[in-house]
């Protein structure tokens, strides 16, 4: 028995029932739903176009729910980004303060307490690490930040405060009510992200629990819950 899984995350390019059922086909034996973006609506309709194929092709496929977590993201940019380079030094702002700068890059970030996190000399990675910055200094919830590795930043991609020893709660309000739609319609796994102590993951253990019995599916197996390490506290 093949016991590495495949999984696959369902986008724009990928939900209709033919390129699912092709996905199928082809091996994929978890799909995974992204509740960063997208509708109840939208998920539920995706939902349902797995479980009619899985169906049609007597093929047992998990639906696999990734939580958003406590996502640190930009603000609004200029459509094309702004570029950073390598060596350069920008700062990061929180979305509603105002900065009177000439000389140097400023990037709004939506979450106004990120300068509450980070210490001068730990790394900040961007955009699901394609870029990464070392913080400079933080003065006045500015945080001055200079580039290791390039690129252009884009409105609304994420942040990473990996080297961070201050604790951001693993599950925000908006998880516990995606959850509870998760487990309402039988979600087999969920995904938590930014884990960093098992307190995290008993928390969601105990969530799992009171919505199976609220919504009666208490009496099925358990939604199994995966854990993604994504800081180094975990």
């Amino acid at each position: 028995m093949r016991r590495t899984k495949i999984v696959c995350t369902l986008g724009p390019s990928s939900e209709t029932k033919d390129i699912i059922k092709r996905m199928m086909a082809a091996g994929m034996d978890v799909v995974r739903l992204n509740f960063s973006h997208g509708t109840y609506e939208h998920h539920t309709m995706l939902m349902r176009h797995v479980r009619k194929v899985s169906k049609e092709l007597g093929k047992t496929v998990a639906i696999m729910q990734d939580l958003q977590g406590p996502k640190i993201r930009f603000g609004e940019l200029p459509d094309k980004g702004i570029k950073i380079n390598k060596n350069e030094e920008v700062l990061f702002v929180p979305a509603d303060m105002e900065v009177d700068e000439q000389d140097t890059k400023v990037l709004p970030v939506d979450f106004m307490e990120l300068y509450k996190y980070v210490a001068a000399g730990q790394k900040i990675l961007l955009a699901d690490g394609l870029m990464d910055v070392r913080v400079v200094d933080v003065r006045k919830k500015v945080i001055k930040v200079k580039v290791i590795n390039g690129g252009v930043v884009l409105s609304h991609k994420g942040i990473n405060i990996p080297e961070s020893k201050e604790v951001i709660a693993s599950l925000t309000a908006k998880d516990v009510r995606d959850l509870e739609f998760g487990i309402k319609n039988g979600v087999d796994y969920v995904a938590l992200s930014f884990v960093q102590t098992a307190d995290d993951v008993k928390v969601l253990k105990r969530l799992i629990k009171k919505f199976s019995k609220k919504y009666g599916v208490d009496h099925m197996p358990s939604t199994k819950i995966i854990t993604k390490i994504e800081k180094r506290q975990a």
